[in-house]
């Protein structure tokens, strides 16, 4: 029962959502997750997932600052567009 998709998008099928754009600091907890579901979501369809992990960053230190701020909504409004 810890396997449900409910729990967590790992235990889903990847063609059920839309495509995404994960975003992971390097020393996030979450970084094997996000990189799990990303080859998932990629092996469906290489264009529903783009995984961007920030070196040396954990999950806090990814949204602090303008500059930073500035890279991920480029990097959002990229994806969203298909380029």
């Amino acid at each position: 029962m810890l396997q449900h998709p409910l729990l967590s998008p790992l235990f889903a099928d990847p063609r059920q959502f839309p495509p995404v754009q994960i975003h992971v600091g390097e020393s996030d907890v979450l970084a094997d997750d996000a990189a799990d579901y990303a080859a998932q979501a990629h092996a469906c369809s290489p264009k529903s997932a783009e995984l961007l992990t920030y070196p040396g960053m954990n999950h806090y230190t990814i949204l602090r600052g303008k500059t930073q701020l500035d890279k991920m909504y480029s990097s959002m409004r990229r994806f969203i567009a298909g380029k």
